[in-house]
């Protein structure tokens, strides 16, 4: 009966002590891939709203649109692609 005790202690001693070395070398062998991913993303994004920017500039507003819900320029078209792809 002694050994179930030692065994659930031991596997308690074992995973709060290995756990955050395995998700903190995890994490640090993951970042350049992260890190690519998000710079591939922000010039994408970058790209769509020059894009979105100069095509749909000078379109009017509409029922739907606003000051904040447009494409008049870059910072506001990111904004929207953001709010965007985000849902």
């Amino acid at each position: 009966m002694w050994m179930l005790g030692y065994g659930v202690e031991r596997v308690c001693i074992i995973t709060c002590v290995f756990l955050p070395f395995l998700i903190v070398s995890t994490h640090s062998a993951s970042i350049g891939s992260i890190s690519s991913l998000l710079g591939v993303w922000l010039v994408v994004f970058a790209v769509y709203g020059i894009m979105f920017a100069e095509i749909f500039g000078l379109t009017s507003y509409g029922p739907n649109g606003g000051d904040h819900v447009n494409f008049r320029n870059i910072g506001a078209s990111l904004l929207m692609m953001a709010r965007m792809s985000t849902g």
